[in-house]
């Protein structure tokens, strides 16, 4: 009988003791143990991002037009801006999407965006060196002029050859060719 109390007090105490540390976690730097339910809601992230996140994004470059040199009337010249995206297998169309979405505050101070607002790149592919872009009807809401036309195409052409399997480029809106649409 004296066995039977002694092995229902050590499965009974040997099943407490697997309750209690369920709910034991170990710190992995000292290798201490520490409370789950205490410490989980002070636990903060503070470790820096690992090499494996820095592979997550690709460096792009995107061009504008140069405010200084446009007041001299030349409307082509285009000034580069980097910018860190998300990597993608399709980097030539985030590339125009980020230079659509135009130069951040403090670009600003430097460089405007030719290219009107609400344009959405619809398409782009790239074939035998030449890539084709294909936007929305917006990119016609740029109020005309020769400089505009100079400006907009200056700017979709630079930020798409820097690729290097880009050797021209062709736009089009709405499925009509750049030289119907971007008319002075």
């Amino acid at each position: 009988m004296k066995k039977i109390i002694f092995l229902t007090i050590l499965v009974f105490s040997l099943v407490l003791s697997g309750c209690i540390l369920e709910n034991i976690e170990v710190n992995e730097d000292k290798g201490q143990p520490v409370a789950g339910d205490e410490q989980e809601d002070e636990m903060v992230d503070t470790e820096e991002p690992q090499d494996e996140e820095d592979d997550m994004t690709t460096e792009i470059k995107v061009y504008f037009i140069d405010k200084q040199v446009a007041v001299e009337r030349d409307c082509a010249t285009v000034v580069e801006f980097a910018r860190e995206i998300p990597s993608t297998e399709a980097i030539g169309a985030a590339a125009v999407n980020e230079m659509i979405k135009g130069p951040s505050m403090k670009e600003e101070g430097v460089a405007s965006n030719a290219v009107p607002t609400g344009t959405k790149l619809l398409s782009l592919e790239i074939r035998d060196g030449a890539a084709y872009a294909h936007f929305s009807k917006e990119l016609q809401n740029y109020g005309g002029g020769s400089c505009a036309v100079s400006a907009i195409r200056a700017q979709i052409e630079s930020t798409l050859k820097q690729f290097p399997t880009v050797d021209s480029v062709v736009i089009s809106v709405e499925g009509v060719l750049q030289e119907e649409v971007l008319q002075p």
